[in-house]
């Protein structure tokens, strides 16, 4: 991941300034929103933007969740809420006893850096912006075709049979335009990392470089970026939000378990998915006039 700035370099005019909403105060070293019933941590401004260059490849190359209404902004901050609860001196005193292994000290920190990032990124799908051009050269785009070609071969042929993945693959077909080549090329290459054990075996399509030319191709393709449209900037919001999940979860599950004799004093923990609201069964239908 430290070459992400240097690949999105470029995309930093051409992503803008995102704004919050709402009403923010500074505690400490962090900011709130205060609401009537909790009040969430949420970043300032200026903190989303690094956070979202810092983890722009790994949101690449994560899958898309939801739908074109999924309120990313909603798990955001609750993702935020739990970080601080996580960070509370009882709570974290009990992570810390948790093996390495099981429970990584930086996960409460990537949690927030993740959060921040999905801030920006919901912030990008909600505006509309004219940008420049891109400027990646044929001969990258046409040599990342290739690759995604096969890794595209590869996986089709050894787990087209796997619905989680035939629903990914089928996202794949048809795209266009520079940031969906690097999308495309980033998602593909984490599909196939965590099947390498089969992967490899084909003696067809599997070179031992193909994973880190994917690696290559997605970040010369980025640094190049010079437009990305509404459809993408949902899109990135989508894969934001699921690498947050998953990141999410792990924090979650990790003080269920260290605070589950005294439950109480963290309990209710937030939950990143916005409660539906249902209208009453029975409530009448608005009356029409001919």
């Amino acid at each position: 991941m430290d070459s992400t700035t240097d690949a999105t370099g470029s995309m930093k005019a051409a992503l803008g300034t995102v704004e919050t909403v709402g009403t923010v105060r500074t505690v400490g070293a962090v900011a709130t929103m205060d609401t009537p019933e909790t009040k969430p941590v949420v970043a300032l401004p200026e903190t989303l933007r690094p956070a979202f260059e810092a983890n722009f490849a790994a949101i690449l190359g994560a899958p898309a969740v939801g739908s074109a209404t999924l309120d990313a902004a909603y798990g955001a901050e609750r993702a935020l809420e739990l970080a601080a609860v996580a960070k509370r001196d009882d709570v974290a005193a009990r992570l810390q006893l948790l093996p390495e292994a099981l429970f990584g000290a930086g996960q409460v920190a990537l949690v927030e850096s993740l959060a921040h990032a999905t801030l920006y990124a919901d912030e990008l799908a909600q505006k509309q912006t004219e940008l420049s051009e891109d400027k990646v050269p044929d001969a990258i785009l046409e040599e990342a075709e290739a690759v995604r070609a096969t890794l595209y071969k590869l996986i089709d042929y050894h787990f087209g049979d796997d619905p989680l993945v035939t629903a990914e693959l089928a996202e794949f077909r048809g795209r266009r335009g520079s940031f969906r080549v690097a999308a495309t090329l980033a998602r593909l290459a984490a599909l196939a990392r965590d099947r390498t054990d089969t992967l490899s075996k084909d003696a067809k399509y599997w070179r031992d470089d193909l994973l880190a030319d994917a690696a290559r191709l997605a970040h010369a393709v980025q640094s190049q970026i010079g437009a990305i449209s509404d459809k993408d900037a949902l899109e990135l919001k989508r894969r934001a939000y699921g690498l947050l999940e998953a990141a999410f979860n792990e924090v979650r599950v990790a003080i269920n378990f260290v605070m589950r004799h005294e439950l109480d004093k963290v309990e209710p923990l937030p939950v990143m998915k916005k409660p539906a609201i249902r209208k009453p069964r029975g409530e009448a239908a608005p009356a029409t006039t001919a």
